[in-house]
Formats: structure tokens, sequence, C-alpha cells
């Protein structure tokens, strides 16, 4: 018995059928990536508070954590975005150092004197040096 091929209207629906089947799986694919970014809390001091208690708090106990937190700023970075669920503005820097005065004294933070092109004003190191603001 000799089976007959399908009709070319049956392959067609068919065809169609997976082809919309994968649009829908590609456009629900890309809407759950977009919720986690959108589930995101947005940069402002209470929700930078909470994601650095939460960061600060698991490193307290995670040695891989931590190692993420110490590997460079950007890797603080996504890891504390990661752990407290907040978006972190681009140019929004985040440090950790051990907790040790060789690692202090590597990091220093100033900011700079006023511009006067004409002057040549000495600008004392004490004035300028900002390590540390106050907390939130």
């Amino acid at each position: 018995m000799k089976i007959k091929d399908p009709p070319m209207k049956t392959k067609t629906v068919a065809s169609c059928c997976l082809f919309l089947t994968g649009i829908a799986f590609l456009f629900t694919a890309s809407q759950t990536g977009q919720s986690k970014t959108n589930d995101k809390k947005p940069w402002n001091p209470p929700n930078a508070v909470a994601a650095f208690t939460a960061a600060l708090t698991r490193a307290g106990y995670d040695r891989d954590f931590r190692n993420r937190l110490t590997a460079s700023p950007e890797s603080a970075k996504q890891a504390v975005s990661d752990e407290g669920q907040l978006i972190i503005p681009n140019d929004v820097a985040v440090l950790f150092h051990e907790d040790k005065k060789e690692e202090r004294e590597k990091h220093h933070a100033f900011s700079l004197p006023p511009l006067d092109e004409k002057a040549r004003t000495t600008h004392e190191y004490k004035k300028y040096f900002e390590c540390c603001y106050d907390v939130w």
C-alpha cells in the first residue's frame, strides 16, 4: 500500500504553524529577558543602600561572591546589581577591597581644584583628598 504525500495545502498550513510557534517562542523569550531587567529597582539612595547591604552580607559568608566583588570595578558593579536587583548607572563606579591597610592605601580619590589657567596656585593634598563621603 502506497502512502500519498499530504496535499500542498496541509504542508503550507503546517509550515505556517511552525513558523508562528517559533515567532511566539522568540517573543516570549525576549519578554522574559526584559522582565528580569525591568524587575530591577532604580538607582537611588534607599535602593543602593539595600543593594550594598545585601552584597556586603553575602560577602561575609560566600568566598566566590567576595571574589567577584574584589576582582574589578566592573565585576563588583555587576555583583551588586545582581545581588540587590538594582540598576546601577553606567557613570557609577563600585569598588571593594579587603580590609587591609596596604589595600586601602592603593585607592586615592580627589576632587579637582577650580580651574584658573592664569594662576599657578598650590593646592594642598589634604584639601582635595576625598577618600570617603558621608553615608546615605
